[in-house]
């Protein structure tokens, strides 16, 4: 599994991973968090970028990456990056939701958005330019 952000504005210094047990009612185990990276040095800044989850790279510390880092079939896993606006405060990014047969059942060059949303990777590499006048008025 490989992790893509695209920052729109702002800068992303967090990316999380939780696993979540939707037959546990236990708020306290219900979505224990299995992956942690930051970028407290380089925080990633617009653009697409991408964090492998075993082998993060350069920039990236893993803070936390659970023992069993499998992705089991009956889980939900929500991914998600925190960071700074430039004029506000921490907030978090959308949030994606997915289980593993929605992240098996991908095809080449598609990713995953929001709740289990499929996107080609080019509409997900352009997520942040803003149409032009004439395409948003359908003239293109």
């Amino acid at each position: 599994m490989t992790i893509l952000f695209v920052v729109c504005q702002g800068a992303v210094d967090e990316a999380t991973l939780d696993r979540i047990d939707t037959e546990d009612n236990d708020e306290s185990t219900r979505a224990p968090q299995i992956g942690q990276w930051n970028r407290a040095e380089d925080p990633l800044g617009l653009g697409v970028h991408v964090l492998d989850p075993r082998e993060p790279g350069a920039g990236w510390t893993a803070g936390r990456l659970a023992d069993d880092f499998t992705m089991k079939g009956s889980f939900v896993y929500n991914v998600r990056a925190t960071g700074q606006f430039e004029d506000e405060g921490l907030r978090s990014a959308s949030s994606v939701y997915a289980t593993r047969a929605e992240i098996d059942a991908l095809e080449p060059g598609e990713v995953l958005v929001n709740k289990a949303e499929v996107w080609t990777r080019a509409e997900f590499d352009t997520a942040c330019v803003e149409p032009t006048d004439a395409e948003s008025a359908g003239d293109v």
